[in-house]
């Protein structure tokens, strides 16, 4: 985190004059130039359609986009699943379609490291709606279990598995949020807002964690 709460991939530079970014990758004698496409791009939406509530893509499109341009696609989807689940948890409602991208290596494409994520949940003035649904919800308070499971199953992924690893990130997350804090704070970069965050995101995980073993104790 940073005191602005973004989290961006390190080397990108910003194309002129069109809307992909060109990500550099650095070694000691070159720099080599790839291509980025966002989802909204790789999908056909026009840039205006970011958010699904808008007619953008939804999660199970992403899902379908890196089964079909990635080879193999596991690793990809595997990271997808992670973003999703940390993009829930630390409260960031603005991770629409273009903020996920497929990057162009020479092996082919894969899925770019997550970028522009911030903790919107914090700001009382911002959306409380998130720019992707989790299953039929666009408000992270009212996603039960039943939801991640229509996720899962809408994404083609398994739901046992998906569950297992919410609740795995669950319980590591807040640990790594208060790190992070004390670190920043050590380097004097600490600010309010970075402990309101740590808080939201230790709320966001316990009650992701009772929910999904409610669930269980109800089967």
């Amino acid at each position: 985190m940073t005191c602005a709460c973004r989290w961006r991939a390190r080397n990108r530079q910003h194309a002129q004059g069109d809307s992909t970014v060109d990500s550099a990758i650095h070694s000691t004698t070159s720099s080599v130039r790839l291509h980025q496409e966002d989802f909204c791009q790789a999908l056909g939406f026009p840039p205006e359609t970011k958010y699904q509530n808008e007619g953008g893509p939804d999660l199970a499109q992403a899902f379908a986009l890196l089964r079909r341009a990635t080879r193999p696609s596991a690793p990809s989807t595997l990271r997808l699943l992670d973003f999703v689940i940390f993009n829930a948890l630390v409260g960031n409602h603005d991770a629409h379609s273009k903020n996920f991208s497929l990057l162009y290596v020479p092996q082919g494409a894969v899925l770019a490291p997550l970028y522009d994520v911030l903790c919107t949940a914090v700001y009382p003035r911002l959306t409380d709606k998130m720019a992707m649904k989790i299953g039929s919800k666009t408000k992270f308070s009212e996603v039960q279990a039943r939801h991640w499971v229509q996720f899962a199953t809408d994404a083609q992924l398994s739901p046992a598995q998906v569950k297992k690893r919410i609740l795995d990130i669950a319980k590591r997350l807040p640990n790594l949020a208060r790190s992070t804090q004390a670190a920043l704070e050590t380097q004097g970069n600490g600010h309010p807002i970075l402990g309101q965050i740590v808080t939201l995101i230790d709320q966001r995980c316990a009650l992701t964690s009772r929910r999904l073993t409610a669930a269980d104790a109800d089967e």
